[in-house]
C-alpha cells in the first residue's frame, strides 16, 4: 500500500468516527426532551405571555433548583415582554423616534410596565426531566399588561399629542393584540 492509500483510509476513519460521536451526543440531548410536555418546547397558555426557564440537576436541593428555574423563566419573560412593548411603542410613536424626551419616556415606561408584569407573573407549569433538570413556565396576564399600557400611554405621554390617538387606532386595528399574543 502506498502513502496515498494510507492517508485516504485514515481520513475516512476520522470522518466516520467523528460522525458517529456527533450522532451519539445529539441522541443524548434529544432523549432528555423525548417525553417533555409541549409547553417546554413551545410555551403557550392562552391570554398570557409565557416563557420557560430551566435549572440543571447540578444543584443540591429541589428548592434551590426550582428557584433558579423560576429566576431564569422570569428573566426570559422580562426579555420577551420588553421586546413586545418596544415594538408597540415604536408603532405608536414612529414620528417621535428622534426625540430624546420621547425615547427616555419609552425606556422608563417600558421598564415600569415590564417590571410590574414580571413581578405579577405566575408560575404556571413545572416539569422535571429524566435527567433531573427542572423546567418552569412563567406567565404574565396580557389583559392586565394591556390595561397598564393604556394607562401609561394616557398619563406619561401627554406632551406627545398624537400618541394616545395612535394607540387607540392600533388597538382598534388589532395590532396591539397581535403583538402581545405572538
Amino acid at each position: 500500500m502506498n502513502f496515498k492509500h494510507i492517508s485516504f483510509l485514515l481520513i475516512l476513519l476520522l470522518i466516520i468516527s467523528g460522525c458517529s460521536t456527533k450522532e451519539k451526543i445529539t441522541k443524548k440531548v434529544i432523549n432528555e426532551f423525548e417525553n417533555a410536555p409541549t409547553w417546554v418546547k413551545a410555551p403557550k397558555l392562552d391570554k398570557y405571555i409565557n416563557d420557560v426557564g430551566s435549572s440543571d440537576s447540578s444543584n443540591e436541593s429541589f428548592i434551590v433548583q426550582r428557584d433558579e428555574a423560576i429566576e431564569d423563566a422570569k428573566a426570559n419573560l422580562y426579555r420577551k415582554i420588553t421586546t413586545k412593548l418596544s415594538n408597540i411603542f415604536y408603532l405608536i410613536g414612529k414620528k417621535y423616534m428622534q426625540d430624546e424626551v420621547y425615547l427616555q419616556k419609552i425606556e422608563d415606561a417600558n421598564n415600569e410596565l415590564v417590571s410590574n408584569a414580571v413581578n405579577e407573573a405566575r408560575i404556571t407549569k413545572l416539569w422535571k426531566s429524566n435527567k433531573n433538570n427542572i423546567y418552569i413556565m412563567a406567565s404574565a396576564d396580557i389583559s392586565k399588561l394591556k390595561k397598564d399600557l393604556q394607562t401609561m400611554v394616557k398619563t406619561s405621554f401627554k406632551e406627545f399629542k398624537s400618541i394616545e390617538a395612535e394607540y387607540r387606532l392600533l388597538l382598534e386595528q388589532g395590532s396591539i393584540d397581535i403583538e402581545l399574543n405572538n
